[in-house]
């Protein structure tokens, strides 16, 4: 590792917070493949088991769309083309009883008027069967990132790292206060800390021995970081 590619590998270890991004780091989304462990199916179908879904953007349309989005507004995403679903399945169900209790020339009549609207909806049904998979996937896929962000702290370290990367003012208080924290796994916690040591010009040698405490009173294997004092050096 080169002084002139150390900016990159400071971007490399950033904690991402784009869904497609989320979806590799936390979920290890392989060959467009993910494992998700769904406790509540919001059709209680797959409710407590591992379910392996394929996100292949070729056949996924909500993916593709929404990959690239910050995660906050994929679930925005996700009530939108669930209001949609439901507008559609209302105009179905409309179409479908609107002739109750209508005497037989009437219904004949009401059913020859609206024959187009009903052949255009038998049309969309696997359309909308289509849709109402993808929403349960991105549903189920984005309800087991949330509980991984919030048991890791994703959002802390990002927030911090952006600080890391746009050289905005850190308080040193911050830095241990996350290597100390409950939350957060030990990779998660070096992966920050190396960031940390990749921008900042100086850290005494006090301060270099309490964050390298800290980081193995959590587990953390500093190998990397001695392998990257020896490149800074």
């Amino acid at each position: 590792v080169s002084t002139q590619s150390t900016g990159d590998l400071t971007v490399m270890l950033h904690h991402p917070w784009t869904y497609q991004a989320l979806v590799h780091d936390l979920l290890g989304l392989s060959l467009n493949k993910v494992k998700v462990d769904v406790s509540e199916d919001i059709e209680g179908s797959s409710a407590g088991k591992q379910v392996v879904y394929d996100l292949d953007p070729t056949n996924d349309a909500f993916w593709n769309e929404n990959a690239s989005l910050p995660f906050p507004g994929v679930g925005a995403a996700v009530k939108n083309a669930m209001d949609e679903y439901q507008v559609r399945m209302n105009e179905v169900s409309k179409l479908s009883n609107s002739h109750e209790g209508e005497n037989e020339d009437e219904k004949s009549s009401l059913l020859e008027g609206k024959a187009k609207d009903l052949s255009d909806i038998v049309n969309d049904i696997p359309e909308l069967q289509e849709k109402k998979r993808l929403i349960t996937t991105h549903t189920n896929i984005a309800t087991s990132l949330l509980q991984h962000i919030n048991a890791r702290q994703i959002d802390r370290f990002f927030s911090l790292e952006e600080g890391i990367l746009t050289k905005s003012y850190i308080d040193k208080k911050d830095i241990l206060q996350i290597l100390q924290g409950e939350k957060g796994s030990p990779e998660d916690k070096l992966r920050f800390f190396c960031m940390y040591f990749l921008a900042t010009k100086t850290i005494t040698p006090h301060e270099m021995d309490i964050y390298e405490e800290a980081l193995t009173n959590c587990g953390a294997d500093l190998s990397p970081l001695k392998y990257l004092k020896k490149t800074k050096a």
